[in-house]
């Protein structure tokens, strides 16, 4: 699009994307935003889960257990939109993406990154506020944690309004004078 700087906000394995962007161009993110984020060390699962995630392409019942795991409050509406959408990602899409973010691989350069950051908690079970702190937060110069208790990893989809008013106080906080 031709932005010479700009935010950066990911979510989960989103997060983990962004986290490697503001690493890798630091000079032209302005804002850093990780909503339950995957962090840059990855994410090592037990072997159980690990192998229900890898091998949930193409299987409803898995998706929906892994949902069931991580969310706490999805409105049968939003699990069915949910569903949906991770019906549509193959197989390989989905075991890449699995390596991915469970290996990591880059934690080493978040000292590198200088644009003021906000991560996100929830009660998710997989990344719960102490484990983002360590992972993520300590290690970034300028980033700071908010926490939005009773969602699970879908923030935006099981409490928007919430989600919505602390994305938008920090974004109207890093935007250019």
């Amino acid at each position: 699009v031709g932005a010479q700087r700009f935010t950066v906000v990911g979510h989960s394995m989103g997060g983990q994307v962004a986290q490697w962007i503001a690493s890798h161009v630091p000079e032209r993110v302005e804002g850093l935003l990780l909503l339950n984020t995957v962090p840059a060390s990855g994410l090592p699962l037990p072997p159980e889960a690990a192998g229900l995630f890898r091998t949930s392409a193409g299987d409803r019942e898995k998706q929906k257990m892994i949902l069931g795991l991580a969310c706490k409050k999805l409105s049968p509406e939003a699990l069915e939109s949910l569903l949906k959408d991770a019906g549509a990602v193959d197989a390989a899409s989905i075991e890449q993406a699995f390596d991915a973010w469970t290996a990591g691989g880059f934690a080493d350069r978040l000292a590198k990154i200088v644009a003021p950051t906000l991560v996100v908690s929830t009660d998710d079970n997989f990344l719960p506020p102490a484990f983002l702190r360590q992972a993520v937060v300590a290690p970034i110069k300028r980033a700071r944690m908010a926490h939005i208790p009773g969602p699970g990893h879908y923030p935006h989809v099981e409490h928007p309004q919430e989600t919505a008013a602390v994305l938008s106080a920090f974004l109207a906080g890093s935007a250019p004078a």
